[in-house]
C-alpha cells in the first residue's frame, strides 16, 4: 500500500493472522507489525493456510524474552510454510548490535524458519 509508513501503520493483534488465512487464503506477502500485548490471549488457531507466505515484520514493538517463542509457534501454526523476516534492513544488523527486544524478534524469524524446515 502506498502512503503507509511507521508513523501511521497501526499494529495488528497477532490473531489477525487467522483472519488473513481465512479471508485471504492466497495471500503470499504481508508486511506488518504486531501488537505484542495480545500474546497471552492467544489460543490454538482454528484457521491455517498452507500457501507459502513472506511475512515481513515491520517496525518492531517491544517483545520480552519469555514471549518470543509463543509468537513463533503461533505464526508457524497459522502459516506452516511462512518465510518470516524483519523489515527495515534488520537482517543486516549483527545480533550483538540489537536491543534485546529486537533480538527476540530475530529469534521469532529464526524459529519460524526452523519450524518450516522441520515440516518439509
Amino acid at each position: 500500500m502506498h502512503g503507509l509508513n511507521e508513523e501511521n501503520l497501526r499494529p495488528w493483534s497477532l490473531n489477525a493472522l487467522e483472519w488473513f488465512a481465512t479471508h485471504l487464503p492466497m495471500l503470499e506477502y504481508l508486511e506488518t507489525n504486531f501488537d505484542t500485548y495480545t500474546i497471552h490471549t492467544l489460543e490454538t488457531p482454528l484457521a491455517r493456510s498452507l500457501v507459502p507466505i513472506s511475512l515481513v515484520l515491520g517496525f518492531l514493538t517491544l517483545l520480552h524474552e519469555k514471549d518470543w517463542w509463543h509468537i513463533a509457534a503461533y505464526i508457524s501454526c497459522v502459516y506452516p510454510n511462512a518465510k518470516c523476516g524483519l523489515g527495515n534492513s534488520w537482517d543486516s544488523v549483527a545480533d550483538e548490535e540489537l536491543r534485546s527486544d529486537q533480538l527476540h524478534w530475530r529469534y521469532v524469524a529464526r524459529a519460524v524458519a526452523k519450524a518450516r524446515a522441520d515440516n518439509c
